[in-house]
């Protein structure tokens, strides 16, 4: 059975078309069937050691912007995510695509090497967006400082936990949100 999209934002549990049509585009759920739907809603909540922080971008599906490298050179980029790489993208580009370009201070990002950078999507995580902050490179773009995360991907046991689930964050927390 097909749901409206009413129903399936009901199971969801999110508030908005925006966010649904995120989940669609991205391929994250690719379509309104039930099953598909539930299998979704399924998803436990991130459950973290008292120990574990990180920082949780929201994404949408891939669109592409110039930027300027610290060097002063201009540069097409994807920004983004699309489960199965439906713009042929290399891995790096794929990577690069959610782990970078953050307006985060450099003192907040340097607080959050060791801690977990985590994709977004509608409030769900799925395992692909899951990694370690290493530590972070500082670029100038449009004035301003953005920040490129270096990460890895984290151990089983961490992606066990925090893949595919999803996050409610809260302002102040342990998981900031951008």
């Amino acid at each position: 059975m097909v749901l409206t999209r009413s129903q399936a934002m009901e199971r969801l549990k999110i508030n908005s078309g925006p966010q649904l049509s995120k989940l669609l585009a991205t391929g994250l759920l690719a379509s309104l069937e039930e099953a598909e739907v539930d299998a979704l809603a399924a998803w436990p909540l991130l459950n973290l050691e008292s120990d574990e922080y990180g920082i949780a971008v929201h994404l949408g599906s891939y669109q592409q912007e110039m930027v300027t490298d610290s060097n002063g050179a201009s540069q097409a980029r994807w920004f983004g995510w699309e489960l199965g790489n439906p713009m042929g993208l290399t891995q790096p580009e794929i990577e690069q695509g959610w782990v970078g370009y953050w307006p985060v201070s450099k003192a907040r990002a340097t607080e959050l090497r060791g801690g977990f950078l985590v994709g977004s999507i509608a409030g769900f995580i799925p395992n692909e967006l899951v990694r370690r902050i290493d530590g972070h490179e500082s670029f100038p773009i449009d004035e301003t400082s953005r920040i490129v995360f270096e990460v890895r991907k984290p151990d089983r046991r961490a992606l066990k936990r925090i893949g595919n689930t999803r996050i409610v964050a809260r302002p102040g927390g342990i998981w900031q949100t951008l």
